[in-house]
């Protein structure tokens, strides 16, 4: 599966069966629609198969506020095949957002969040 989408806020992309990557843009303010969109386009063309799912945010990632108040899994019940959920913040202050997020809004799958983004392939590898 060698794939690769673009949409405003992300690249959504997977040289694997196994991993879907989700690169968020540098620049790009991210809004309810925004991650909708980006939701759609995975479940479009990534949900054939299981596989783990990781989130790149930028160092320094703009959002509005709403973001952190929607629960962005339960706005529909469309069956996915995400097997785990890693997240790679890349900066401290988004690793406490992403945490703050998840506390509020619990993932029905299995997480990590890493700060770095060699630490999250390396742990996706050992857990293959």
């Amino acid at each position: 599966m060698n794939k690769r989408f673009e949409t405003q806020a992300a690249t959504i992309g997977s040289n694997s069966s196994r991993v879907v990557e989700v690169r968020f843009k540098i620049g790009h303010m991210l809004t309810i629609g925004s991650l909708s969109e980006v939701m759609d386009v995975h479940i479009a063309h990534f949900n054939e198969e299981p596989h783990d799912l990781i989130m790149v945010a930028p160092a320094h990632m703009d959002f509005e506020v709403d973001v952190m108040h929607h629960d962005h899994c339960k706005r529909d019940q469309t069956p996915v095949a995400i097997t785990s959920l890693t997240w790679v913040a890349n900066s401290r202050t988004n690793q406490k957002l992403i945490e703050l997020y998840y506390k509020y809004h619990p993932s029905r799958l299995p997480l990590r969040v890493f700060q770095d983004e060699e630490e999250a392939q390396k742990w996706l590898a050992e857990a293959a």
